[in-house]
């Protein structure tokens, strides 16, 4: 935690060439976690052609969930590396174990109002939700 602390901190406060480097290795550490789901959903038997925008854009959420839970855990007293890695852990478990199985998060279909064909919102389900 206290060379992430201090690598964080000078790409922040000592200009460009600390921010390059961190930059630099925030995009190996996407690189890797983007092969890391993509293998885990082969290996769950999920389609081996998940789209790869969409395994980009979760390895992007997760590495970005797991600085910020860095800098949360640097400034709180008494957290640990190991107690930060087991809330990530917890936090993002459920969510890709879910999407491997095969049941992605969708909204509800009725959640909000769809536009008719004139591109006015039919307001029915708001109507049904309030009475």
């Amino acid at each position: 935690p206290d060379a992430w602390r201090m690598l964080h901190l000078h790409a922040r406060t000592h200009g460009e060439r600390f921010a390059a480097e961190v930059a630099a290795m925030r995009e190996e550490i996407v690189a890797f976690v983007t092969q890391l789901i993509a293998a885990a959903a082969r290996d769950a038997h999920r389609d081996p052609h998940l789209p790869e925008g969409e395994v980009a854009g979760l390895a992007e959420a997760l590495v970005g969930a797991a600085e910020s839970l860095a800098d949360w855990a640097g400034a709180t007293e008494g957290v640990t590396a190991k107690q930060a890695a087991a809330t990530l852990m917890n936090f993002a478990w459920a969510g890709l174990g879910d999407l491997m199985a095969g049941r992605p998060w969708s909204p509800p279909e009725d959640s909000e109002p769809v536009p008719d064909a004139e591109g006015v919102p039919d307001s029915e389900p708001v109507a049904q939700a309030a009475g």
